[in-house]
């Protein structure tokens, strides 16, 4: 159980997750595995038990059923925009945040769309 009398200086710590890093090849920023990369600190400050389970293991959606298999169809403005979604798509392959399965392994497919910023004068 976490008390006061353990209390870290979150506000004041140098950075303890490492959540924010530059790529060195990209203006991006990075997130994923900077949790799991300090599990120790984690752990040492006695974080609850499921955020522990949490940063060690990762997430998994609580589905009570898998949903039925479904293949929605992209959108227009994603095939109008195909060069920015390449572009999207390689930066998370390349982050690791998404990875790459065979058809017979995809049981939804969600559609891609791109919300394009209008410009109000």
């Amino acid at each position: 159980m976490y008390n006061n009398s353990d209390a870290v200086d979150l506000v004041n710590a140098r950075n303890p997750w490492g959540l924010l890093e530059k790529s060195l090849e990209k203006d991006s920023v990075y997130v994923k595995g900077r949790l799991k990369d300090h599990y120790s600190f984690w752990h040492g400050i006695n974080a609850n038990q499921w955020v522990i389970s949490i940063i060690r293991d990762g997430y998994a959606l609580p589905f009570v059923e898998l949903p039925p298999a479904n293949q929605m169809a992209i959108h227009k403005s994603a095939f109008e925009e195909k060069d920015f979604v390449t572009q999207q798509i390689e930066e998370l392959l390349f982050a690791g945040c998404i990875t790459e399965v065979s058809r017979s392994d995809v049981h939804v497919v969600s559609p891609l769309s791109v919300v394009k910023k209008s410009i109000q004068k």
